[in-house]
C-alpha cells in the first residue's frame, strides 16, 4: 500500500514543475540620434513575455499581444481603448480586406516585401547564466540593407524552442512585408537572450540593444493567455491599426 501512496506523492510534487511556464523579463535601449535636423533622445523600455507550451503573451510599450497555437488565434490588445482584436492563424491578409482592395494591397505589400537572410555563426558567448549561439539577420529592401541584427539564442532555457519560434513567426507574419522573414525565422534554434540591432531610418543609423534580464519558471496567472474580462472585442482591420495594436517591426519584439 505504501508504494502507490509514495508514487502519488511524487506525482503531486512534480505536477507544478511540469505545468510551470516561463516568464522572461527584458530591457531595451535605443541610442540617441538626429533625424531631419532634430535630436531624437535615447529611449529605454521594458517588456515581459509569458511562454507556455502552446501559448505566449507579450507586454511591452509598443506591442501587447497573445498567441494561442491551440485555438489558432493571435489576439492584439489595446490598453487605451480597452479592446481586443482576434486574427486567425495562419495569417492571411486577404481575410481582412474588402475584395476590391485585395489586388492593390498585394501589389503594395509585394513592392515593400523585405528580403531576409538568417545565418548561423560558429561563435558562442555567455550572457548572464546562459550560453548563447550567434546568428546574423539581415533585412533588405531593393538590395539595400535596412536592418542588420546580431541575435544571441540559447537552448538552455526550459521551454519549447520550436513552439516559441512558431509563435514568434506568427506574430511577425501580421506585417505582410515580412513574408520572407517568416520563412527564415523557424531556422533560428533556441530562444533569443540578446539582440543587437542597427536600423537604417531615412539614411540614419539607429542602434538598439535588447536583452533578457531574468527567466523564471512559475505558474502563469489565471487568464493571462486570454483577453481581459473588461475588454470589448472589435474586428481586426489590416489598414487601420490602432497605435497600441499595430504590428511589430520587422525583426523586433518579442523577447530580448
Amino acid at each position: 500500500m505504501k508504494k502507490p501512496c509514495l508514487a502519488l506523492a511524487i506525482l503531486t510534487l512534480l505536477a507544478p514543475l511540469a505545468s510551470a511556464d516561463l516568464l522572461l523579463s527584458s530591457k531595451s535601449h535605443t541610442d540617441a540620434y538626429k533625424l531631419f535636423g532634430k535630436d531624437v533622445p535615447a529611449k529605454d523600455s521594458t517588456s515581459t513575455l509569458w511562454l507556455g507550451k502552446d501559448r505566449m503573451r507579450i507586454e511591452s510599450e509598443g506591442l501587447n499581444a497573445i498567441v494561442r497555437l491551440d485555438t489558432k488565434k493571435l489576439i492584439l490588445l489595446d490598453g487605451k481603448e480597452k479592446v481586443w482584436r482576434a486574427i486567425e492563424l495562419p495569417f492571411d491578409f486577404k481575410r481582412y480586406l474588402p475584395p476590391e482592395k485585395v489586388l492593390l494591397a498585394e501589389q503594395m505589400f509585394g513592392a515593400r516585401a523585405l528580403t531576409a537572410k538568417l545565418e548561423e555563426r560558429d561563435e558562442t558567448k555567455k550572457f548572464g547564466e546562459w550560453n548563447a549561439k550567434r546568428w546574423e539577420l539581415t533585412l533588405s529592401l531593393q538590395g539595400y540593407a535596412i536592418t542588420q541584427e546580431t541575435i544571441w539564442a540559447t537552448s538552455e532555457l526550459k521551454a519549447d524552442a520550436a513552439a516559441f519560434a512558431e509563435m514568434y513567426t506568427a506574430l511577425m507574419s501580421i506585417t505582410p512585408e515580412n513574408r520572407n522573414l517568416v520563412k527564415e525565422l523557424p531556422r533560428l534554434k533556441g530562444i533569443p537572450v540578446r539582440r543587437e540591432r542597427t536600423q537604417n531610418v531615412s539614411g540614419v543609423s539607429v542602434a538598439t540593444l535588447e536583452e533578457v534580464l531574468s527567466a523564471l519558471e512559475k505558474d502563469a496567472p489565471a487568464g493571462i493567455y486570454d483577453p481581459p474580462a473588461d475588454y470589448a472585442e472589435k474586428p481586426y482591420e489590416l489598414l487601420a491599426k490602432p497605435a497600441a495594436a499595430k504590428a511589430p517591426p520587422a525583426g523586433g519584439k518579442p523577447g530580448g
